[in-house]
């Protein structure tokens, strides 16, 4: 018998120790010895909402600074034919497109914890109508303001995706710290100077 308080741990644990691709109930109730019917009853009636995961978050780290990471990823759906939001989108760790759901996700850390407490999902612009597409630098920017709302951010740390002229003129805009990944081809102006970015150079930056 599984006790509540493994109840709430048993499922986020079995996802993280998964090894197998498919994470099905089934997949899943392996890891922790259980059967795939109690692996679905564990599992809570309703979904939580961002604002929910924020409050925690604040809740379990105070009013300390914290660092925001936010980083796209892909979840395969290779048999989706109704799932809303999935599409063929191209995942360039593996350099195949596939059937999948693309999600823009935000996690919060203090440099010890870290906690994911917001999503959303980017979708391809033939999918879309009207104005209502948005870019993922856009996605990652509307996150970033609504974190901010409740969360003192210390840096933002993205990957290459979002080292776009948009991106860092609006955190120039609002003096914020940040790090992020550039490809070695690019060119960046300090000090009234360009510079090609390289990782021997960084030092002279």
């Amino acid at each position: 018998m599984i006790s509540k308080a493994e109840q709430k741990i048993t499922y986020p644990l079995s996802l993280l120790l998964s090894t197998d691709g498919k994470k099905t109930a089934e997949s899943l109730s392996k890891i922790c010895d259980t059967s795939g019917d109690t692996m679905l009853r564990i599992l809570e009636n309703k979904s939580i909402k961002s604002t929910e995961l924020i409050s925690l978050a604040t809740k379990f780290f105070g009013t300390n600074c914290l660092y925001v990471l936010l980083d796209d990823t892909t979840l395969e759906k290779m048999y989706s034919q109704l799932i809303e939001a999935s599409a063929d989108n191209y995942d360039a760790s593996k350099g195949l497109i596939y059937r999948s759901l693309c999600p823009v996700v935000g996690m919060v850390s203090n440099g010890r914890y870290a906690l994911p407490i917001i999503h959303e999902f980017w979708i391809k612009k033939e999918m879309t109508k009207g104005d209502e597409y948005k870019t993922k630098v856009e996605i990652a920017k509307e996150i970033v303001e609504l974190l901010s709302r409740s969360i003192r951010i210390k840096t933002l740390i993205v990957d290459g995706l979002y080292a776009t002229k948009e991106m860092l003129s609006w955190l120039a805009e609002k003096n914020s710290n940040y790090e992020m990944r550039f490809n070695s081809n690019r060119i960046i102006k300090i000090k009234a100077e360009m510079k090609p970015v390289k990782e021997r150079d960084w030092e002279r930056l």
